[in-house]
């Protein structure tokens, strides 16, 4: 697009808007007026400087140099010029063109009127007055209308009163409102001058919706007068005013067996051995009930399921005399039906099939399993042998065996995701550590392993302890390396200086059979544990080096612990020995001491002196009692004594 032209155009446009009235143009007139012009002068200044320079012989002295500088300066004059001024006139408005050909009005000419020129209107057809008013012209003659005159904004118009029209000649005549729809009437239509009336035919009475209504005499007791004393009668009624009607006459009223008609209705009943149901129905009477979900057909006559038998459906059909119920291994009569079921390692109700334990998971083999009809059977790896629980396996080395104590879930539910996580664990572990992983001299700790280490079936499971504080599992756990190519990497720069390139020695070695040390499946375990336990959704409680027992020394031990409690009970029966013969003592000391004090007494009284008696005789009349074994024997020497 130009966008010359455009901007030339719209320059034009805004200096006509903006500008003064153009001289000669018509009603512009013009004055002049003395205005304050500035304008700007140029005047030319010197300046004039002074400085130092080296001068004279050899330049060994300074002398004073002049110079000057001239430059041009402005300055803002006012002066005085007149300017003539272009305007319109009077009672005129400038227009578009620079001219001045817009009159004004100081009064407003209104709706109805133009301003023509200055201070005068020029008025529209209805129109009038100073300011162009609306002319009413319903006041003088009723503006020649016949009936009604409705004056508008300069206008009028004629209108005739309800019930005429206008003809013509603007004349108002009477409208036959009959015509047409009969008026609106229900029966009969009576035109009047100006307007109309309905009335109804004989026998008929206008209601409130100005539609004709019947009478009938007497009237209608259940019905309605649709003419002329005809009654249109309610459902069940009948007759000129609506008697009863007897229901029973058609269809028996609805009724299953027996109907009585009553006034305004009916009434069902049933026969001997039969009592009413929802109203019309009648159903059958058996006493006593039928049981076992019997359906009652007659009275007293029982319709029994397949399952029961009997004149109340009492008795229950055994279903697995008959082809064994259809069940394919076990049939189970149950009150009111069967169950079949199916021997162990299968699934199913009527027909069985075989359970396959080891791809649902239900095995608990250790390492693999073989299905069979009815039964699967546990099998282990080479270099491994099958537990007496023949589930388990037992491997023949135990040296680079890990054990760990797992807490959580059921065993069987994890014990593949443990395999995998397990696998994982060790190539996370041993993907930057190959000289920890491998012995291989060729590669340097900087290099990493081409593939992995080793997977899940090579994690090898010895042995699974179960059920230990009920929650609590040990589990004995080797790791394979896996079948793979290893390529190390190593640069070796070459003897040609010019070229200066490097080469790659590539070798490539293969692992079979060989255990990974037990080292590293501890290392890798504890470092990734939080990985395991969030595979497997258990806590790991330990994670530590496996040594498997001897049982020699378990004989030793055995053995040691024998002598131990067989020494415990000589030294028990030392100590009770020594307690019995130092009671002994005791009790005999004390019996000494009860005999002299005795005798004492005794030789008071007979005459006998107690140093008489000697402790030689003492001895023969105590030590011997005393050694009964008997309490009640003690006070003996006492009774021999008196």
């Amino acid at each position: 697009m130009n966008v010359l032209p455009v901007g030339i155009f719209l320059l034009c446009f805004i200096n006509v808007i903006v500008s003064d009235p153009r001289p000669g143009r018509a009603h512009v007139c013009s004055r002049d007026v003395s205005v304050w012009v500035t304008r700007r002068v140029s005047y030319q200044i010197s300046r004039q400087t002074s400085g130092t320079t080296r001068c004279g012989l050899f330049n060994w002295l300074w002398c004073t140099t002049y110079s000057r500088r001239y430059s041009r300066e402005y300055r803002t004059e006012r002066y005085l010029d007149t300017l003539t001024n272009y305007f319109c006139c009077d009672g005129w408005a400038e227009d578009r063109l620079r001219g001045c050909t817009i009159p004004i009005c100081s009064r407003f000419c209104g709706v109805g009127g133009t301003c023509e020129s200055p201070n005068t209107c020029q008025c529209s057809s209805g129109f009038g007055g100073p300011r162009c008013t609306d002319i009413n012209e319903c006041s003088a003659t009723n503006g020649g209308c016949h009936h009604i005159c409705i004056n508008t904004v300069g206008s009028y118009y004629c209108r005739c009163r309800t019930g005429y029209v206008e003809n013509d000649d603007r004349q108002c005549e009477d409208i036959n409102e009959c015509s047409a729809t009969n008026g609106g009437c229900h029966h009969i239509c009576i035109n009047t001058v100006g307007s109309y009336y309905c009335r109804c035919r004989t026998g008929y009475v206008e209601n409130d919706d100005r539609q004709c209504e019947a009478v009938c005499d007497p009237p209608c007791v259940h019905g309605t007068c649709t003419a002329q004393d005809y009654c249109e009668c309610q459902e069940n009624y009948v007759g000129d005013a609506c008697d009863d009607l007897n229901e029973c006459w058609t269809n028996n009223g609805g009724c299953a067996q027996v109907c009585t008609n009553t006034f305004g209705g009916f009434q069902c009943d049933c026969w001997p051995g039969y009592e009413l149901s929802m109203l019309t129905d009648c159903l059958p009477i058996c006493d006593p009930p039928c049981e076992n979900n019997g359906n009652c057909v007659g009275p007293n006559n029982c319709e029994c399921p397949d399952t029961y038998e009997g004149h109340r459906c009492e008795i229950d059909v055994n279903e697995c005399l008959l082809n064994n119920g259809n069940c394919e291994h076990f049939c189970e009569n149950l009150l009111g039906t069967f169950r079949c079921s199916c021997d162990d390692g299968y699934s199913g109700t009527n027909t069985c099939t075989d359970i396959d334990e080891c791809f649902v998971g239900i095995d608990e083999c250790a390492q693999r399993c073989s299905n069979s009809i009815g039964s699967f059977s546990c099998d282990c790896h080479e270099g491994w042998t099958l537990d007496n629980d023949k589930k388990g396996c037992k491997g023949d080395n135990y040296e680079e065996a890990v054990l760990l104590i797992l807490k959580g879930r059921q065993w069987i539910t994890v014990k593949e995701v443990f395999r995998f996580s397990a696998s994982k664990a060790m190539n996370t572990y041993c993907y930057s550590r190959s000289a920890l992983c491998c012995t291989w001299t060729e590669c340097n700790e900087k290099d990493t392993l081409n593939g992995n280490i080793t997977t899940s079936k090579n994690i090898r499971l010895i042995e699974v302890i179960e059920n230990i504080g009920n929650t609590q599992i040990n589990i004995i756990v080797s790791v394979k390396y896996n079948d793979y190519f290893k390529t190390c990497y190593t640069q070796q720069r070459s003897s040609t200086k010019s070229k200066g390139h490097s080469q790659l020695r590539h070798m490539i070695r293969r692992n079979t059979n060989e255990y990974i040390p037990s080292e590293v499946v501890k290392s890798s375990f504890e470092e990734q544990k939080k990985n395991i336990e969030t595979a497997i959704q258990m806590e790991i409680i330990e994670v530590s080096l496996y040594s498997k027992r001897d049982d020699s020394s378990d004989d030793k031990k055995s053995y040691t612990i024998f002598i131990n409690i067989g020494v415990s009970c000589l030294a028990v029966l030392f100590v009770l020995c020594v307690f019995r013969v130092y009671k002994r003592y005791h009790q005999t000391k004390h019996y000494k001491k009860n005999v002299v004090s005795i005798t004492s007494v005794s030789a008071g009284v007979s005459g006998v002196k107690s140093h008489e008696l000697s402790s030689g005789s003492l001895n023969r009349l105590f030590i011997a009692p005393s050694l009964k074994e008997t309490r009640s024997e003690i006070p003996a020497p006492m009774n021999a004594w008196e």
